[in-house]
């Protein structure tokens, strides 16, 4: 016989208990832990590039915990209270086959499972196992690979197997009090992986959209301010009054309309404005160079004029002014950049030379890749005025964000002893680092101002000198070829003139004219020295014979 099924059990399943038996509260539903993996930062849950770890062991990727920090002074993840200068930046080692973290002690690969630590003073990333056995039970208290010191208090645990909580996104400080993040507001394409060529195209496109946006509100304004001088005109006569030009919004190019003549009605009154200096891009072939003179040294500066050469002339245009003088560099981060340009030193103020904020001028080779890159700080896309910084480590997070328009080219060591400063809790240098002043050796846009003044010059030399030819000209048809002073006569008619000036024979002018005029115009030729076609020699007088019917001198018209 088939053995038949035991169902007698000393025991019950779980499903019976919370089914059967009560084991389930009534409403009470837990949601599994959603653990973040470790290779990822907890701001974007996408895998870090550039790690950076809190004292309590949290790693970022660097630019968001920056942007973060920058409007938020707590940790994200548990809610303590956080600065940039208590970041520690990492160094993972990465197997080139697998694309996995791994110790480079044991050569483990790091996984869910493996308990990681971080030395403080190197940020080398080492297996618990590895540091406890060679350095902590030998007391050995050196970096394993660069040797460098350190404390039990500078071993930072990054995942402890055995409290996984750290790791559950849904007990985030940020999420469970709803934080806004800084990347949420910028591009949705970001959470997108894509190429780099990729990157590029909608980049192009967005900034030429913003473009035509831009340029279709330039042209409202424009009509708008056409159309009110129309009004105005109109309202007074049809003339543009002075009061109607002050009242007008400057324009982008000129505007203006011509009409037929002074009584046409053809064309209705227009308002004429000069074109704002502000679209005005000069171009240049040549680099500008200037310095800064600080507190604690100069700092020789190259600048990109031939490649931005808006931002450059705003630059150096308000370092001739003495704009910067005796203005103190606000912000300062170690290991990333130093901030001034502010003369309210609150890094809230400054306007650059045409009184408002100018475009980006972002161009693909100049980045942020080494110290000493000079760069403009904004407030976001195409608010560049007067402030600057300068970069203490390489920032490729900034690129195509903030506009790159020159470089230190002396004074690497006075930029070493800037970073030295320490700072407040807001990253405000406790000892004032001051710009004393900021000098101008070569400023090309001058040059360019000058060759603009020699060619107006000789463009007014030459109008002088063809309205001189002109006159000339118009002097000779008086002074050098004078008219033929004509001999007088007491004739009238067509033909009053014939036999005087003639290249008749001797006999018919001596019949024609007596002795005494024809040497009044022997003298006043031989006066003016000009011989005339009409004025040859006359020949030998002889006498002719009379031909009946002639019409002789018309004297009988």
């Amino acid at each position: 016989m088939p053995q038949r099924k035991k169902t007698d059990r000393a025991y019950i399943t779980m499903t019976e208990w919370t089914t059967q038996y009560g084991g389930k509260a009534e409403g009470e539903v837990k949601a599994p832990a959603k653990l973040l993996p470790f290779e990822c930062c907890p701001l974007s849950l996408n895998p870090y590039t550039d790690p950076v770890c809190t004292p309590d062991g949290l790693v970022y990727e660097y630019i968001n915990i920056l942007q973060f920090l920058q409007k938020h002074p707590h940790d994200p993840v548990t809610g303590n209270k956080l600065r940039v200068a208590d970041l520690v930046k990492l160094h993972f080692h990465q197997n080139a086959e697998t694309q996995k973290y791994y110790c480079p002690v044991t050569r483990k690969e790091f996984n869910e499972n493996s308990n990681i630590v971080a030395i403080r003073p190197s940020g080398n990333v080492y297996l618990l196992e590895a540091v406890d056995q060679l350095n902590v039970k030998s007391g050995n208290w050196k970096d394993l690979l660069t040797g460098e010191s350190f404390t039990k208090e500078d071993i930072i645990t990054l995942q402890d197997p055995g409290h996984p909580e750290r790791r559950d996104m849904t007990q985030f400080y940020y999420i469970k009090q709803n934080v806004k993040l800084a990347h949420e507001h910028w591009e949705p394409a970001k959470n997108i992986n894509m190429s780099t060529s990729t990157e590029r195209v909608l980049r192009e496109y967005a900034e030429r959209e913003a473009q035509l946006e831009k340029e279709k509100k330039e042209r409202a304004v424009q009509e708008a301010a056409v159309a009110a001088g129309a009004a105005a005109a109109a309202a007074s006569s049809g003339f543009v009054t002075k009061s109607s030009l002050s009242t007008a919004k400057p324009m982008s190019q000129r505007v203006s309309a011509q009409a037929p003549s002074a009584t046409s009605t053809a064309f209705s009154a227009a308002v004429c404005l000069e074109r704002d200096p502000f679209d005005v891009v000069k171009h240049t072939k040549k680099k500008g160079f200037a310095a800064l003179v600080t507190n604690r040294g100069v700092l020789n500066l190259q600048l990109h004029c031939d490649v931005v050469p808006k931002t450059t002339e705003n630059f150096l245009a308000l370092c001739e002014s003495g704009y910067y003088n005796n203005t103190v560099f606000h912000r300062l981060i170690p290991n990333f950049m130093i901030q001034g340009g502010d003369p309210t030193g609150t890094g809230k103020g400054g306007e650059s030379i045409w009184k408002k904020d100018f475009k980006d001028e972002i161009r693909a080779n100049l980045k942020h890749t080494e110290a000493g890159i000079l760069s403009m700080a904004n407030r976001g896309p195409n608010t560049n005025s007067s402030q600057f910084f300068i970069t203490f480590d390489a920032a490729p997070h900034l690129d195509g964000k903030h506009t790159v328009f020159g470089k230190v080219v002396g004074g690497l060591d006075v930029l070493q002893r800037l970073e030295s400063v320490e700072t407040d809790e807001e990253d405000h240098p406790l000892e004032d680092v001051v710009l004393q002043s900021a000098v101008v050796y070569f400023n090309p846009f001058n040059e360019l101002d000058k060759e603009e003044e020699e060619q107006r010059l000789q463009t007014q030399e030459r109008e002088r000198e063809q309205e001189a030819l002109h006159d000339e000209a118009n002097r000779g048809q008086w002074y050098s070829r004078p008219t033929p002073v004509l001999p007088k006569t007491d004739k009238k008619g067509v033909g009053k003139y014939i036999g005087l000036l003639s290249t008749k024979p001797q006999a018919a002018v001596s019949q024609a004219a007596p002795q005494s005029e024809r040497a009044k115009v022997a003298a006043e030729r031989k006066r003016l020295s000009v011989t005339f076609e009409y004025e040859a020699p006359l020949p030998k007088a002889r006498r002719l014979p009379v031909h009946r019917g002639a019409y002789g001198d018309f004297n009988k018209w």
